[in-house]
C-alpha cells in the first residue's frame, strides 16, 4: 500500500501527542518498524472508513487493531485521536487540495 499525502499527515500528527511520542519512542518502534508501523497503520485505519456499509469487515479491523496493541497501554482518547485522524484528514486534504496523492 502507498500512502497518500493525507494519510501520511495523519500518521505523522500522531506523534504530537506527548503520550504516543512517548510509547513509540519507549517501544523503538519509531526507529525499528516506522516504514511498516505506516504501512499497517494506514491499511487498518482505512478499512473502516472505506467500508462504511459493511460493519463487520469494518469491525474486523478495528478488533485487529485493538488485539495488535492490546499489549500496550493506550488510553482511548489516544486510539481515538489516531482514528478521527485516518477518517477526517482525507477529508479536509481533499477538500482543500482537490486530489489525495
Amino acid at each position: 500500500m502507498n500512502l497518500t499525502y493525507p494519510h501520511k499527515l495523519a500518521l505523522f500528527k500522531t506523534y504530537s501527542s506527548p503520550t504516543i511520542s512517548s510509547l513509540l519512542h519507549k517501544t523503538g518502534e519509531i526507529r525499528r518498524n516506522a516504514e511498516k508501523r505506516a504501512e499497517d497503520t494506514g491499511l487498518l485505519l482505512s478499512e473502516p472508513r472505506e467500508n462504511l456499509n459493511n460493519p463487520e469487515r469494518s469491525n474486523a479491523a478495528i478488533s485487529r487493531i485493538k488485539k495488535t496493541h492490546g499489549r500496550y497501554r493506550i488510553t482511548n482518547d489516544d486510539m481515538m485521536y489516531t482514528l478521527a485522524l485516518y477518517m477526517h484528514e482525507p477529508k479536509r486534504w481533499i477538500t482543500e487540495y482537490g486530489s489525495v496523492r
